[in-house]
């Protein structure tokens, strides 16, 4: 068998980068786990360079590193808690010294991130006791990951651990750190605190909510973020903050608006925790509050407070995506919200608008949209309710006239219940839009990919679809331009729960709209719940139309051949 060092430097890397992310060690343990292969290089004296190199830059959890004492230091014993299977527990079968660390000082300063890359959903069945890091803060290496950049408090063990555990592998290189918190509202301020002290480079912080955990707190209103504003405007170079299923009180806003590199934002908020003044206080665009996000992502109850938040503290120039879910809501106060939008400093940069709620049913967001069209570089509006929107041919000309980068329109989500009746949906729909208006989309937003829309398909023939008095190409043909496949890129395209009785027009009508369509979904996409066969003989006549222009293609490219071949 040829020694390691035979081999060419790259292809080690590129063999022990494979291993790493084909063979992980199962996180059924790490000593029973055998066959493995990248247990088999870790523990390997040959392989060594670029190969522990790469095989200890990620680890699944602690219990590697742990498997590098003495075997006569660390045992492992059994226990039986109650009628359960037993339980493994990672124990010292005495005090280490400091020549029992020389193998983890050598292979610790290799680890950059702990994070399990292949979870599964059971966790180890190796347990480290909080008595094997107590031994830890006191007799082992400080830090214990000298040079961690990564760290996930749900991947170093088998248990959820206090904050004397976890500081451990708080290191001054840790630049990505996510928080599982059992008990926010003793949890959090005391991690942040010692996050701040040990690890001041920290680049992107995600705190959750850890419902999973045994130890969890709650249900309840966690708001422990009036101490934690003492501490936030440290993090100089923090660009990403997640804090979700804690609530984010107005002091602690403030500070974490005057962090100067932050880029994204995920909270959870509860406008109860706000006091009026903060919905009528004058603007002020000088107040340099967030002067970098660029993305925002919140959760509320009442989406008022995100336009009063976004007038009145957010005033960044370069916010280019907002992401909302809320659970009180109506389509005025997110009308309110698209007005805000429209006058904010960032409306030239402003590309992503998504919104998760109800808004109210029926719902006509003609008015909302057309405050929309002062913000030039949209390219994804999408919004997720259970209300039936309804926008008018007009509103859609002006909309693809205001967005001509527009990539996915995602404005139908509503789903009927089993029992629900379908005319009241029809009953619903005032105006909705119709063929018109996705044909002034077609035309003018060429990369348009994903359309969902509410319309109107039940045209009358003698409208749209009669022949001209002088020619006889049909009038659909001159309102209805056909668009290159240059210009069109759509997939999708989804068109509510009303059928079509014309369905031979609508397919010639789509076909030469969106060329690369091939099917159309509606109603509830063919669960068998309704019947629309206006559709489906739509999506029939637009697969006979693909199998058509692929014949096209097919005799073009033989006559092109034999053209060449003629001039030989």
């Amino acid at each position: 068998m040829p020694n390691i060092y035979s081999l060419p430097q790259e292809v080690i890397v590129h063999v022990c980068s494979y291993i790493l992310v084909r063979h992980p060690v199962s996180t059924v343990g790490w000593q029973r786990d055998e066959k493995t292969l990248a247990r088999l290089a870790r523990t390997s004296k040959t392989l060594s360079g670029p190969a522990l190199t790469i095989l200890w830059r990620t680890l699944p959890n602690i219990l590697p590193l742990l498997f590098t004492l003495p075997a006569d230091l660390c045992v492992q014993r059994m226990f039986h808690i109650g009628r359960g299977q037993p339980e493994q527990y990672m124990e010292f079968a005495r005090l280490p010294t400091a020549a029992d660390f020389s193998r983890w000082i050598l292979y610790s300063v290799l680890v950059r991130d702990i994070k399990n890359l292949h979870k599964t959903s059971s966790p180890p069945s190796v347990t480290v006791s909080l008595d094997v890091w107590d031994v830890l803060a006191h007799h082992g290496p400080k830090p214990l990951v000298p040079c961690v950049h990564a760290l996930n408090t749900h991947d170093i063990g088998g248990t959820r651990y206090p904050l004397g555990v976890t500081r451990l592998l708080f290191s001054s290189t840790l630049k990505n750190c996510r928080l599982a918190m059992a008990n926010p509202d003793t949890d959090l301020v005391p991690h942040v605190h010692a996050l701040a002290e040990c690890s001041p480079v920290l680049k992107t912080l995600r705190v959750s909510w850890d419902y999973a955990s045994r130890e969890c707190v709650g249900p309840g209103d966690h708001r422990p973020s009036t101490p934690l504003s003492q501490r936030l405007t440290t993090f100089a170079y923090l660009r990403e903050l997640s804090v979700v299923g804690i609530h984010i009180l107005p002091p602690a806003l403030q500070c974490i608006g005057a962090l100067p590199s932050l880029q994204t934002l995920d909270i959870t908020v509860s406008s109860v925790d706000y006091p009026a003044s903060w919905t009528t206080s004058t603007p002020n665009p000088d107040t340099g509050h967030f002067p970098q996000l660029c993305t925002l992502r919140v959760q509320v109850d009442d989406l008022s407070w995100v336009a009063a938040t976004l007038r009145h503290i957010i005033c960044s120039p370069v916010l280019e995506q907002i992401q909302i879910t809320s659970s009180h809501s109506r389509h005025d106060s997110f009308e309110r919200l698209c007005e805000v939008l429209s006058r904010h400093r960032s409306r030239e940069a402003l590309r992503y608008i998504s919104h998760e709620g109800w808004l109210g049913d029926p719902c006509d967001l003609n008015a909302a949209f057309t405050y929309l069209l002062a913000l030039p570089a949209i390219t994804d509006m999408s919004l997720d309710t259970s209300s039936i929107i309804m926008l008018s041919d007009a509103t859609l000309e002006a909309m693809s006239r205001a967005w001509p980068r527009l990539e996915n329109l995602d404005l139908h989500s509503y789903q009927f219940e089993p029992d629900a009746a379908l005319e009241d949906y029809v009953s619903s729909v005032e105006c909705p839009a119709t063929l018109h208006g996705l044909s002034a989309l077609a035309h003018n937003c060429p990369s348009l990919e994903v359309l969902n829309l509410a319309i109107d398909p039940r045209c009358k023939p003698d409208t749209l679809f009669s022949r001209a008095r002088t020619t006889d190409v049909p009038g659909w043909h001159r309102v209805f331009r056909p668009v290159a496949p240059s210009r069109s890129a759509l997939k999708g395209l989804y068109v509510g729960f009303l059928d079509t009785k014309y369905p031979m027009e609508v397919a010639g009508i789509i076909s030469a709209l969106f060329p690369h369509l091939d099917y159309v979904d509606h109603g509830d996409n063919d669960e068998g719940m309704y019947s629309f066969p206006g559709w489906t003989e739509v999506n029939r006549v637009l697969r006979e139309f693909r199998d058509i222009r692929a014949h096209e293609r097919m005799w073009a490219n033989d006559e092109l051949a034999a053209k060449l071949v003629k001039t030989l």
